[in-house]
C-alpha cells in the first residue's frame, strides 16, 4: 500500500468480509459510505470556497453541502423542476448560464475507472442540462473525477480550467495541487480507520 503497511486480505468491518485491497477499502465498501461521503464533500467543500472568493457577484452557487441547498436540492425550484441534485450549481441569470458540476471518486488505478464514471454522471444530468438548454440558458454538464489517491487527468486538469476561466479562480495549479492533497489525505484518513467499525472523521478535510 502507499502509507507503507499491507492491506488486509479480508475487510475488517463488521458484516463485511469480502477480499480486501486499496480499491475495496478507499472505493468499493458498501459498509464506509459515510467514509466516502467524507471524502468527497471534504473536496467539494474546498471547490465551493474557491468559486464563492473569486466568482462575480451576478453568481449563484448552490452545492449539495450543509447551508448551501436551496429547498433541499441544488437546482432552484423557480427554473425548472427537477429532483436531480448535482454537487455543484452555478447560476448566473443576468449571463443566462448554468453550470451542472458532478464530483466522482474513482479509484485511480486506470483511465477506464476515470472514463466509467465520466460517462455515468454525463448521462445522469443530459436531460436535465437539455431542459435548461431549452429555456434559452447556456448549460454546462460537467462531471469531475478525482482519484480517490489524489489523481487529476489530463480530462479533469481540463474541467478545472474551464471552472477557474468562468469563476475567475487565477492559480489553476495551486487548485489541483490543494484538491489532490485534501483527497490523499481524506483517503490516508480512511486507510488509518479500515480496522474499526466506528468512525469519526472529524472535521472536513482542510487545504
Amino acid at each position: 500500500a502507499r502509507w507503507g503497511v499491507k492491506v488486509d486480505t479480508k475487510c475488517q468491518i463488521d458484516d463485511c468480509g469480502a477480499p480486501s485491497n486499496l480499491a475495496h477499502l478507499l472505493n468499493n465498501c458498501q459498509k464506509l459510505l459515510d467514509r466516502y461521503r467524507f471524502w468527497h464533500d471534504s473536496v467539494l467543500s474546498h471547490i465551493v470556497q474557491k468559486v464563492i472568493e473569486n466568482k462575480e457577484t451576478s453568481m449563484n452557487v448552490y452545492a449539495d453541502l450543509d447551508g448551501w441547498r436551496i429547498n433541499g436540492g441544488t437546482v432552484p425550484s423557480d427554473l425548472v423542476a427537477t429532483g436531480q441534485m448535482p454537487d455543484i450549481v452555478l447560476l448566473d441569470k443576468q449571463k443566462k448560464m448554468i453550470v451542472l458540476l458532478e464530483l466522482t471518486v474513482p479509484f485511480d488505478s486506470s483511465i477506464s475507472s476515470f472514463k466509467s464514471s465520466e460517462d455515468r454522471k454525463t448521462d445522469r444530468y443530459d436531460r436535465l442540462t437539455l431542459d435548461l438548454k431549452a429555456l434559452g440558458y447556456k448549460a454546462l454538464n460537467m462531471p469531475l473525477e478525482i482519484g480517490s489517491r489524489g489523481v487529476i487527468t489530463a480530462r479533469n486538469h481540463t474541467v478545472l480550467a474551464t471552472l477557474c476561466g468562468i469563476c475567475h479562480i487565477k492559480n489553476i495549479k495551486l487548485l489541483r495541487r490543494t484538491l489532490g492533497k485534501i483527497a490523499l489525505v481524506a483517503s490516508h484518513r480512511i486507510y488509518l480507520a479500515r480496522r474499526s467499525n466506528e468512525w469519526s472523521g472529524g472535521q472536513l478535510v482542510k487545504a
